[in-house]
């Protein structure tokens, strides 16, 4: 991907995106993910290598975390039984970040559903094709932080340009 900046931060584990000898897993749900985020032309933060190591590793997560509008996360029996994801999802919740879980298995267990309360999610594990509609949704909720962006940025510009005139007024 390109250096700006990214705009969807994935969370998954590698278990479900290599297998054993380090060999991407062909048609996994992580790989799915990912080609459907570039052809709906959305940047991403991915670890794909995994190289990281202890404190590093966290200060590159919780920044990614941070700088990402949509926090990814891929459900699944690795990915919910990791440490790693748990961290992750208490970040981005801590952060308020929008949540988007891809919900790869029937039920979630008690230390995640926890961080999901409440979230709607993508159900992959009924309805594998629901992850089609993946680019769209984040698409259209990036569109919508876009926006509000702008008129934030309006509205300050209009702020100063009074806070400018009164100030004119006083001298």
């Amino acid at each position: 991907m390109a250096n700006d900046k990214k705009r969807v931060f994935i969370s998954y584990s590698r278990k479900d995106y290599v297998n054993e000898n380090g060999v991407h897993i062909e048609g996994s749900i992580v790989q799915q993910v990912k080609d459907l985020l570039q052809a709906s032309g959305i940047s991403y933060w991915f670890d794909e290598e995994g190289i990281y190591t202890g404190a590093e590793f966290m200060g590159l997560i919780a920044k990614a975390i941070e700088e990402a509008d949509v926090f990814l996360f891929i459900s699944t029996d690795n990915s919910n039984s990791s440490q790693w994801v748990q961290k992750e999802l208490a970040c981005a919740n801590e952060l308020g970040k929008w949540i988007v879980p891809i919900k790869a298995v029937e039920k979630y267990p008690a230390a995640i559903s926890i961080w999901l309360a409440g979230n709607d999610h993508l159900d992959f594990y009924h309805n594998p094709e629901s992850i089609a509609k993946l680019g769209e949704i984040i698409r259209h909720k990036l569109d919508e932080i876009d926006s509000e962006a702008v008129k934030l940025e309006l509205n300050n510009e209009i702020a100063e340009e009074k806070r400018l005139k009164d100030e004119d007024k006083q001298l």
